[in-house]
């Protein structure tokens, strides 16, 4: 374990600038278009409605697509840059802890994004919450005009946005789906990269098997953001069926990658 938790210290020291500085920007340019999706009273647009029109949600993709980026530079800068892979596999232990100190310090990168995600959320509801007009009556007539937010708006926002139900799940069956698919891509994308530097086995498989888990992972994000079929009603799927799935998937991605990663014709 000692061994490990200095590859993981090793690893994340090298992300974490990326990730950090990374969080930092999505943070406040989410709110810059949060702040420019902000409504007037008497035009009341619900919070998870503003945070998608203004483009912020647009800026959130963007961040989780660019820590995808931050861990394939991270891998690339092992054989590319510092070199270190090569040092790292003549040393006297296990090469599969090189892919679980990896794998371990990109998903630290991705929690850090994830939940710099939902601070942006809170705090750009905090800051910009939509309000609207509420009227005081007296005697049919208008006596006063109070502005002031929904209740439980920030909760019922999150309820209630896409984005959010996937990233934050309310429920046991969606956070272990959510859970289980974020695993799933960064074990694939470990397993994708060690075999692009591997020119001596057969790739048709192991990108068909990539393939087929890309498909898994976006029929389960259509079917969790609802959208409807032909008959204007999502059928009932049982997302456990697709987790044990998954991690069959991630099993076949573990077991293929240690066995490159102890093959000599890495290069």
């Amino acid at each position: 374990m000692k061994k490990l938790y200095v590859l993981f210290e090793y690893e994340f020291d090298y992300i974490k600038r990326y990730v950090l500085l990374l969080a930092m920007i999505s943070f406040f340019l989410q709110l810059f278009f949060i702040s420019r999706g902000q409504g007037e009273a008497q035009d009341f647009v619900p919070y998870e409605t503003m945070f998608i029109e203004s483009g912020a949600m647009v800026v959130a993709v963007l961040t989780l697509i660019l820590m995808c980026g931050i861990c394939v530079r991270s891998f690339n800068n092992n054989f590319n840059e510092s070199k270190s892979i090569y040092t790292l596999m003549a040393l006297p232990q296990k090469r599969s802890k090189l892919l679980f100190s990896k794998i371990l310090a990109w998903l630290v990168g991705f929690a850090l994004i994830i939940a710099n995600q939902v601070i942006t959320g809170i705090v750009g509801y905090k800051m910009f919450a939509p309000v609207f007009n509420q009227y005081i009556y007296r005697e049919r007539m208008i006596e006063a005009i109070i502005t002031e937010p929904m209740t439980n708006g920030l909760l019922l926002s999150f309820v209630r946005s896409d984005f959010y139900r996937i990233l934050m799940p309310l429920s046991l069956e969606g956070f272990l789906s959510s859970l289980i698919i974020c695993l799933s891509i960064v074990f694939g994308m470990y397993y994708v990269l060690v075999l692009s530097k591997n020119n001596q086995v057969n790739h048709l498989v192991g990108f068909t098997v990539v393939l087929i888990h890309l498909i898994g992972i976006i029929n389960v994000l259509r079917y969790r953001i609802q959208m409807p079929t032909e008959f204007g009603v999502a059928k009932y799927q049982n997302l456990y069926h697709y987790n044990l799935f998954f991690i069959v998937i991630i099993g076949f991605y573990i077991i293929r990658s240690v066995s490159l990663i102890n093959k000599t014709t890495i290069t």
